[in-house]
């Protein structure tokens, strides 16, 4: 959908602002899951929710601002979706 050559670098909310529009969202029902602190602030900037994902709990993650959510594996994925869906 997007890529590192799409608008400005992340931490700038451009990108995240961009898919949500494309996808006919407000930022607010977005959920951007990534693995760096650079996600994380993009994701916030834009007003949606965060997801930071810790493939390898040695890797050293400069600070960042708390993500909504922290999870190890993208199977933990499914209940943070399933419980943000619409009734």
């Amino acid at each position: 959908m997007l890529s590192r050559d799409d608008g400005t670098p992340k931490p700038d909310p451009a990108g995240v602002l961009i898919a949500a529009r494309k996808m006919g969202i407000l930022p607010e029902e977005l959920l951007l899951v990534g693995d760096f602190s650079l996600d994380i602030m993009a994701g916030h900037a834009a007003g949606a929710k965060t997801v930071l994902i810790v493939y390898d709990a040695t890797r050293v993650i400069p600070p960042h601002p708390e993500p909504d959510y922290k999870i190890n594996h993208l199977k933990e994925l499914i209940p943070i979706v399933s419980s943000s869906r619409p009734k």
